[in-house]
């Protein structure tokens, strides 16, 4: 009875540590992707903090699988890591304008900071061109 328990137990021990394999490569893969997405936008910041989150993801992922990490402490490393990026993400947006906010800063209501627009007609024009609308084109 005593070795059914133990068994059992092994199992899902496995399956656990295979799920946190699993999630923790899923999560460097798709820190590395925008990580890439970042690169090609030329976003520095971006690109280095989803870079760092998405080895060091992948690092964790590699100790879980050979071992060297339990799954319980690299669960907590990727919540950190996690935390680490989303940080990392808001103080970045907090110092970098994005598009909208600097056609928004432009429109009438703005503060012109980064200049104004000479007509609605260019505020809107602007507006359909940065959400890739094409206005009378069949």
């Amino acid at each position: 009875m005593g070795e059914k328990i133990s068994a059992r137990f092994a199992i899902l021990k496995f399956v656990g540590k295979m799920f946190s394999v699993v999630g923790s490569m899923l999560t460097a893969i798709v820190d590395l992707m925008a990580a890439a997405e970042a690169y090609e936008k030329n976003d520095m910041p971006i690109f280095y903090l989803r870079a760092f989150t998405g080895v060091v993801g992948g690092v964790v992922a590699l100790a879980l699988l050979l071992g060297v990490m339990s799954a319980g402490v690299g669960f907590i490393v990727i919540l950190v890591l996690a935390g680490v990026s989303l940080l990392g993400e808001w103080l970045i947006s907090l110092l970098h304008d994005n598009k909208i906010e600097k056609w928004r800063d432009r429109a009438r209501f703005g503060h012109a900071s980064h200049g104004s627009f000479l007509s609605l007609e260019a505020q809107e024009i602007e507006w359909n061109a940065m959400l890739g609308i094409e206005v009378g084109v069949k």
